[in-house]
């Protein structure tokens, strides 16, 4: 599995990207066949305040398909912690429709 950081106008990179990569690597027990993680952290200045908006982006790409996921919040920590989350449930759905239709076709051949 590989993971790649990315980052965009982020302040504290070093530390928030190996932030990113441990949670990261979690989502590996939740689906086994996972290519690649892509992981995008970007800063933006907000447009109804002078607070800042923080951006996950996360793409995974697993055989067949490739997963995204996009996330804001107050700070890039919570960001990433929301984007993991969301994709933890997408990739354990993923992986049981899969498993359900392998039980349906072994199910018919008998």
């Amino acid at each position: 599995m590989n993971i790649i950081v990315s980052g965009q106008h982020v302040v504290d990179f070093p530390e928030t990207e190996v932030y990113a990569q441990q949670k990261a690597q979690k989502l590996e027990k939740f689906h086994p066949k996972i290519e690649k993680i892509e992981i995008r952290l970007i800063s933006k200045a907000s447009h109804r305040d002078k607070n800042t908006d923080y951006f996950c982006e996360l793409y995974i790409d697993v055989p067949g398909k490739n997963l995204e996921i996009k996330e804001v919040a107050n700070s890039m920590d919570k960001a990433i912690d929301l984007a993991v989350e969301r994709m933890k449930n997408v990739l354990v759905n993923d992986k049981g429709r899969h498993l359900g239709e392998k039980q349906r076709t072994t199910i018919g051949r008998k």
